[in-house]
């Protein structure tokens, strides 16, 4: 079935794969990349409105300065509840500080933590073994033993993903002849391909 508005039907197909308890249902795959090379990684999906998809990630980590530099991305969202794929590309922006903040308090602790280590220590930075960053978080958490105690990190950055190119990609698995679709923008204004599965 086509729809002429994609983002609403990803929002209500994100919907029914929670309430199906899809383990896929909070996370997407976001790939970047950095000369040439493509970087793929799976990152918690925090929010689906009209405008795109919200994503948290924070100045040192390598995404964001791929995003930064390259700006192109593709999102992937699987739900094997639903049979269902959706690949994303579009431009983004940043969140505005005021809204990241309060998201980011609702962060569990933990996380939280993480992001105060990621202001000395860059995601994906060479550290000397897992006991270093184990005593790392542990200084951490004797330095903040309660999440409303966690300033947050001047380095949060939160990334409105907004879409241009929505694949609908749904299985078929009695006929194999799968549903999918291209939705394109252009000037505000959303059209829609069949496209051979």
């Amino acid at each position: 079935m086509i729809d002429n508005d994609p983002i609403a039907r990803l929002q209500q197909d994100w919907q029914k794969a929670k309430i199906e308890g899809d383990a896929n249902s909070n996370i997407c795959i976001l790939s970047t990349t950095d000369g040439g090379q493509a970087h793929a990684r799976v990152l918690v999906l925090r929010d689906i409105q009209k405008q795109g998809l919200l994503i948290f990630t924070h100045a040192s980590s390598p995404k964001w300065q791929q995003l930064e530099n390259n700006s192109g991305y593709e999102v992937l969202l699987y739900w094997p509840t639903l049979e269902l794929q959706y690949r994303i590309q579009g431009s983004w922006k940043k969140q505005l500080r005021e809204p990241l903040q309060k998201a980011w308090s609702n962060k569990p602790y933990e996380a939280k933590l993480l992001d105060l280590l990621y202001q000395t220590h860059p995601e994906s930075s060479e550290i000397p073994d897992r006991k270093f960053l184990e005593e790392k978080v542990a200084e951490l958490k004797m330095r903040y033993p309660q999440s409303e105690d966690i300033p947050f990190p001047d380095s949060a950055r939160g990334v409105w993903l907004l879409p241009k190119r929505i694949e609908y990609y749904r299985l078929s698995t009695v006929d194999r002849l799968h549903h999918r679709y291209l939705y394109e923008k252009n000037q505000n204004q959303w059209t829609v391909k069949t496209l051979c599965p």
